[in-house]
């Protein structure tokens, strides 16, 4: 009997241990912005063939999929540099409405990005993170150019 209830302490110790590092999750990517040759893309040929073939429907093709968006700094908490689980900003509670919808992960597979400095364009910015990151979690404006170069907005 002594033993079951060591047991259930070591099991809340361990519970809150875990809800511990998962409350505030911190980036996994703290590249430099602009850095060359990073990419922390997801392959989505496969879903993509696998929803083309019928195989999978397009509703589940991201199932348990981690993927990896941007997220600009100021969208953080300034004190931990983590996500602010009392106030996140629109940008991360879409992520996390569209991860509930998709059933998909992101929370622990994010990476921060800067604005740009004055050497650099909000374009250059957009394009380096469309090349690097799944998707980015902000707004942009919608131009000609930047659809013409592939961009897409929802």
């Amino acid at each position: 009997r002594n033993m079951n209830g060591r047991h259930s302490i070591l099991i809340c110790f361990l519970a809150q241990a875990f809800m511990v590092c998962n409350g505030q999750e911190a980036p996994l990517f703290l590249n430099p912005t602009f850095s060359d040759n990073l990419k922390h893309r997801t392959d989505f040929c496969p879903i993509h063939s696998l929803v083309e073939s019928g195989t999978v429907m397009r509703r589940n093709a991201l199932k348990d999929t981690n993927i990896q968006p941007a997220l600009f700094r100021y969208q953080l908490n300034k004190e931990t540099g983590a996500i602010d689980e009392i106030n996140p900003g629109i940008g991360i509670k879409m992520l996390d409405e569209l991860a509930r919808r998709g059933q998909f992960q992101w929370r622990n597979s994010y990476g921060v990005i800067d604005s740009p400095n004055e050497n650099q364009t909000w374009g250059e910015l957009l394009m380096w993170t469309v090349d690097t990151y799944d998707l980015m979690s902000d707004w942009f404006l919608r131009t000609t150019e930047r659809l013409a170069d592939g961009v897409l907005f929802p």
